[in-house]
């Protein structure tokens, strides 16, 4: 089966620049044609809502976060889809900032006992994340390698390294949407 592509706005980077954009440009969130079937002309359905912030309290939280559902007009497929800001990984409850503070942990040497310990996720999410990390450096160093060659090539030695140098100069974020733009199933 053929992967679907599913668009990412990369210039919404913070919850609060999603919140105020979705409201004032709309449109911005419509796909450019169906990723299932390949039609354009796509029209606003509905919405849903996550609950990404996961790390202020109630009175600080910018949950709800709504995302909008756009329809293909195909009647055959007629099938939903939506793009996301760059700040809210799919498929993910928790965001890019909060998985990459939590990488960059085990990438120190710490366990994922330690870090569930001061950080949201599990003992078992970080685990998780880990494994997915390391299951995909292939795949994820490749296409972000063809972006920043010059500034990582010499850290492709191992994952280790290579998420390391990536870290320590541009985010999680940025790496995930170059795979996001490329194609990649993310995560």
């Amino acid at each position: 089966m053929e992967p679907i592509i599913r668009p990412v706005l990369a210039n919404i980077t913070t919850l609060a620049q999603h919140q105020i954009h979705v409201e004032e440009h709309p449109e911005e969130y419509c796909p450019d044609h169906c990723p299932y079937c390949g039609i354009s002309g796509l029209r606003l359905f509905c919405c849903y809502y996550r609950v990404p912030d996961r790390e202020n309290s109630s009175s600080e939280s910018m949950n709800p976060v709504k995302i909008l559902r756009f329809t293909c007009p195909d009647k055959e497929c007629g099938r939903t889809s939506s793009t996301l800001p760059a700040c809210l990984p799919p498929r993910r409850w928790y965001l890019w900032e909060v998985q990459q503070q939590t990488l960059s942990q085990l990438l120190d040497g710490r366990s994922a006992r330690q870090v569930s310990r001061c950080l949201t996720p599990s003992r078992r999410t970080v685990a998780r994340w880990w494994q997915w990390l390391n299951r995909q450096y292939q795949i994820f160093s490749h296409h972000i390698l063809n972006h920043l060659y010059e500034e990582l090539g010499r850290y492709n030695r191992s994952a280790a390294d290579f998420w390391s140098a990536l870290f320590a100069r541009y985010s999680l974020r940025e790496g995930m949407v170059i795979n996001l733009c490329a194609g990649v199933r993310v995560p």
